[in-house]
């Protein structure tokens, strides 16, 4: 799993974050039509530059998974309660069936710790789609990638 790799000790959260990278075939199977255009231009910019990238931090040597389909971070059933909250404002413009995981690296006997987001199994492979909701704003002023 995913996770596993992270916690690996001369793991590259970086390197690790590159092989998670959508291809182009995969916005489709993630965003409906009204926002795939925001999530290219979002992500493009992101993965050009990727500033967002985590790993477990000094002494997190634990993990825990969570997950959340489509229609659970939509509705707030489930596991959605325990995505970011931005997750409830894109749900609704993601395509239905999916499954979304977050990872949160612990440290022993702690309940919070260093989210990692958006991850997807999609055609076939792995990818991460981190901090979906911010395709939302993709052509507001001062928007981040």
């Amino acid at each position: 799993m995913i996770a596993e790799e992270f916690m690996k000790p001369d793991a590259n959260p970086l390197a690790l974050t590159l092989t998670l990278q959508p291809t182009d075939e995969d916005y489709g199977a993630v965003f409906n039509d009204e926002r795939l255009p925001d999530a290219r231009l979002h992500y493009d910019a992101f993965w050009a530059k990727p500033s967002w990238v985590v790993g477990p931090a000094p002494g997190q040597t634990e993990f825990r998974v969570e997950t959340a389909t489509s229609e659970q971070l939509a509705a707030g059933t489930g596991a959605a309660p325990q995505f970011p909250g931005g997750y409830r404002a894109i749900a609704s413009h993601f395509k239905p069936g999916l499954t979304f995981y977050e990872i949160i690296f612990v440290a022993p006997g702690q309940t919070y710790g260093v989210i990692l987001d958006g991850l997807v199994y999609i055609n076939g492979k792995w990818r991460i789609f981190p901090a979906p909701w911010r395709v939302l704003t993709v052509n507001e002023p001062g928007h981040q990638h």
